[in-house]
């Protein structure tokens, strides 16, 4: 039997709860190709609690796609790669998490 894969609708879960993350919402309008995000994931309707980080690498709207940025416990159960396409909505964004950066090369002297 094969996984099925869908991600949580976060927004709608704040609104229920009373929450309005306008500063959420803005970071998202602003997202570029090559941003990463965190997607809540529910693997045959289960949440295994762990959210997949993922590297977007294309965005239409309010559609976006991306790959799995770092493997997980989540991406593991739910039979993900790095080669994964996974396409989500800007609702389904649960953060926007900081990208590791990498030191900039010295030069010698």
């Amino acid at each position: 039997m094969s996984q099925r894969v869908q991600f949580e609708n976060i927004e709608e879960m704040r609104q229920n709860a009373g929450i309005d993350d306008i500063e959420l919402r803005d970071a998202i309008r602003r997202l570029q190709v090559g941003d990463w995000v965190k997607l809540t994931v529910s693997i045959n309707g289960s949440f295994p609690g762990d959210p997949l980080i993922i590297r977007i690498t294309s965005i239409k709207g309010n559609l976006f796609r991306g790959k799995l940025a770092q493997p997980g416990r989540a991406a593991r159960r739910a039979k993900l790669t790095t080669e994964s396409v996974l396409t989500f909505t800007g609702e389904q964004i649960h953060s926007i998490p900081n990208r590791p950066r990498t030191k900039p090369l010295q030069k010698s002297k």
